[in-house]
């Protein structure tokens, strides 16, 4: 059951960040809790974006979900110049809240990802270097990625400014005419998902697996080419869907060389 839609202002990176700044209100005044601390994690869903929080039994205020549900969509919205995303919030079982995004607050996270990447970004590290021998797949993942974008330049359907996607004039439509989500075989929605994942682990204080995080976005990535058309057929007949598989294909070459740059210490090649 769906109990109501949470506004969460649009402020940084992280989807987890926000969703426990925003779940941090709920706590008494007195209260010791730092926003970092709120449960919330991500659920191994094949295809939604859903967040859930133990808030209820990690407050401990003597008030039910339905109680704090009802009292973080009643949180007042103090700027009326940001940006929101809207969730769906479900009663889940005795303890918890399930938040479900809505596709078309996916779809605003991705298109101002780059942006909100790049405030995160920095000179490429020198203070170690991790094994390049069996990290050298992240490193070809990365190059295909630019290659793929060159391609849809020079295609025409794509427009870059830099062969890759740190400046573009490029709007990705990830939404089609009736505005619905336009991604939805698997192996899109799975490579979309995996952004998530690396994302709420940059913009976070807690130690991570970078290594790990990389080699699951490169599968992903692998494993969508392989699955889903971007040239050919798939440009003449809907060129908005070839530019939103591009689109995923942008945004990973970003996460990539974040990925290998500053938390790795290895070269992210645009061509091997």
């Amino acid at each position: 059951m769906f109990y109501n839609l949470l506004n969460l202002p649009f402020t940084r990176l992280s989807m987890r960040g926000m969703l426990q700044q925003r779940l941090s209100a709920l706590a008494p005044a007195d209260s010791s809790i730092v926003p970092e601390k709120i449960s919330a994690y991500r659920l191994r869903h094949p295809t939604q974006a859903i967040y859930r929080s133990r808030i209820a039994s990690q407050l401990a205020m003597g008030q039910s979900r339905e109680e704090l549900g009802a009292k973080l969509a009643s949180i007042p919205l103090h700027s009326i110049n940001t940006e929101f995303l809207t969730f769906r919030v479900e009663i889940g079982q005795p303890s918890w809240l399930d938040f479900y995004l809505l596709d078309s607050s996916f779809a605003d996270w991705l298109q101002q990802l780059p942006q909100r990447l790049c405030q995160l970004r920095q000179s490429p590290s020198s203070e170690f270097r991790e094994n390049q021998d069996d990290l050298f797949v992240l490193q070809y993942v990365h190059a295909r990625c630019c290659s793929l974008l060159r391609l849809g330049h020079r295609e025409g359907v794509i427009q870059l400014i830099e062969p890759d996607y740190s400046e573009s004039e490029w709007q990705i439509p990830w939404l089609d005419s009736e505005g619905k989500f336009q991604l939805v075989e698997p192996s899109e929605r799975s490579l979309s998902l995996q952004f998530l994942t690396v994302a709420d682990a940059m913009d976070s204080f807690s130690v991570a697996n970078w290594r790990m995080l990389a080699a699951d976005l490169a599968e992903a990535v692998l494993v969508f080419e392989q699955q889903c058309r971007i040239f050919g057929e798939i440009k003449r007949k809907n060129a908005k869907l070839s530019q939103a598989r591009l689109g995923l294909i942008a945004l990973s070459q970003l996460l990539l060389q974040v990925l290998l740059e500053n938390k790795l210490g290895l070269s992210a090649f645009r061509e091997l």
